[in-house]
């Protein structure tokens, strides 16, 4: 999920302009700690597409966020 809002630091992943494919004229946060069920298509449809070394950044986030998180 994208969000132009940064809430909880430790979970966002931020996707400037110019990590996008086409450039977009703000900056989105990518909520790394929600699952959730998409096709490719939804992504490509909505907001275009990012990158290939912002793809690999995000996955390490995602995976950092929701199997490494140490909840005390």
């Amino acid at each position: 999920m994208l969000s132009t809002k940064k809430y909880n630091d430790e979970f966002v992943f931020e996707i400037t302009p110019e990590m996008f494919v086409n450039k977009t004229e703000v900056s989105s946060y990518a909520k790394c700690q929600l699952i959730n069920i998409f096709t490719e298509r939804d992504i490509l449809k909505r907001s275009g597409s990012i990158k290939v070394e912002t793809f690999k950044k995000l996955m390490k986030k995602i995976n950092e966020s929701v199997f490494s998180f140490d909840c005390v």
